[in-house]
């Protein structure tokens, strides 16, 4: 049926959100996680969020420390 995911209006609501969001420190990235499915440009674009995503994962904890004066 070929090599990339392809959702309709019910699957974009349940399982592409669901995919989007990490478990704890797991994160997916892929074509079929954006809207430019079986293209390469669509695993760019998803794997260039993830990282974002990790980025300001990372930088608020560290924005969370206490300062010390």
């Amino acid at each position: 049926m070929g090599g990339w995911a392809l959702y309709n209006n019910e699957t974009r609501q349940s399982f592409y959100k669901a995919l989007l969001k990490p478990d704890k420190n797991v994160y997916f990235a892929g074509e079929h996680l954006t809207y430019l499915n079986a293209w390469m440009a669509g695993a760019f674009e998803s794997a260039r969020k993830t990282v974002t995503d990790i980025h300001n994962r990372i930088t608020e904890q560290r924005a969370s420390y206490p300062q010390v004066n």
